[in-house]
């Protein structure tokens, strides 16, 4: 007999009962051969997106900060630097007392 909708529901509930904490981590991806002891360097989304928005493509590849760091809850798992987590997530990380 297939579960019923109430069981379905439950077994939601868990999941969302604990709440998706945002926080930046480094990234676990190595550089293969020699530079083997490096992380990957990847492009920050939200450095990326307002530089190229301003400036275009071609300068925003050339002045947008290079991260190791990324959120891990979210869907696709974008690279942030502090500065643009802060922003995106409305974190509370950078305020001053």
């Amino acid at each position: 007999m297939p579960p019923t909708n109430a069981a379905k529901d439950n077994a939601g509930d868990d999941e969302q009962s604990q709440p998706l904490v945002h926080k930046l981590q480094e990234t676990v991806e190595r550089e293969a051969g020699k530079r083997s002891d490096r992380r990957i360097r990847r492009y920050c989304v939200g450095c990326y997106a307002a530089l190229s928005a301003a400036v275009g493509r071609a300068r925003a590849k050339l002045k947008a900060k290079r991260v190791t760091t990324e959120c891990r809850a979210c869907s696709k798992q974008p690279r942030f630097c502090f500065d643009c987590f802060a922003k995106y997530h409305e974190s509370q990380l950078r305020t001053v007392k």
